[in-house]
């Protein structure tokens, strides 16, 4: 559990380090906490409990990788992350925050798909974006170089 909130805590303290003093996993219910607050005393605050939900599947796909006795999925499918953040100035300095963490959190032997309804404010190294709307709703695929397979 130690290493569980070390490294939840390595990971959402640098998504708001401005409002996030402390992060860890409550040993009793797994559940993450944040400012020594559950989830729910959060509710409040839509941009922290976001942040704390990202955090919390970035440190499952980090405890993938990093913890050779826990079995969980390298990959991790955020959906809306952003959620919450808010707008303007702060809220595009939140959402800079949470991706250039994303960007740093995947690697090679993982992947991360966020999906996201906001316009992203900036496209951190190592992030890939593609758009959709309804004249191209679907997700590209990885194809062979040759349809006749």
């Amino acid at each position: 559990m130690k290493q569980l909130s070390q490294i939840f805590a390595d990971i959402a303290i640098p998504m708001a380090p401005d409002k996030i003093r402390s992060a860890a996993i409550d040993p009793k219910t797994l559940a993450p906490k944040i400012n020594n607050r559950t989830l729910k005393q959060l509710a409040r605050s839509a941009g922290l409990v976001s942040i704390a939900h990202t955090a919390y599947h970035l440190m499952a796909l980090e405890a993938a990788r990093s913890m050779p006795l826990v079995l969980l999925p390298r990959v991790q499918w955020l959906d809306a992350p952003l959620d919450g953040l808010g707008g303007g100035p702060e809220g595009e300095r939140l959402a800079n925050a949470v991706l250039t963490v994303c960007a740093e959190n995947a690697s090679s032997d993982s992947q991360i798909v966020l999906t996201t309804p906001q316009a992203l404010p900036v496209s951190p190294q190592g992030l890939h974006a593609t758009k959709h709307n309804s004249n191209r709703p679907l997700i590209p695929h990885a194809r062979p170089e040759s349809d006749n397979l």
